[in-house]
């Protein structure tokens, strides 16, 4: 009951909410997750973003690891 959308989806089956009520509770839980999470990852130091959506993925991980660890990764 812990996962987003779960309170929400019950709530809905046990008729507390409607259909609509039901998603903007989901989503609105959803956007705080994310937040809540945005949050945690700004405080964590020595942290290496990858961006995945670029076509050079693979490149920038293994260059970053081989920053971190020293060594080639291939």
């Amino acid at each position: 009951m812990r996962s987003v959308g779960y309170r929400q989806a019950l709530a809905l089956l046990n008729k507390e909410y409607d259909h609509q009520t039901m998603c903007e509770k989901a989503i609105a839980a959803t956007r705080q997750l994310a937040k809540r999470q945005m949050t945690w990852i700004r405080s964590m130091q020595n942290l290496n973003i990858v961006a995945c959506d670029k076509l050079n993925t693979e490149k920038q991980v293994s260059v970053m690891l081989e920053t971190v660890y020293g060594r080639s990764t291939t």
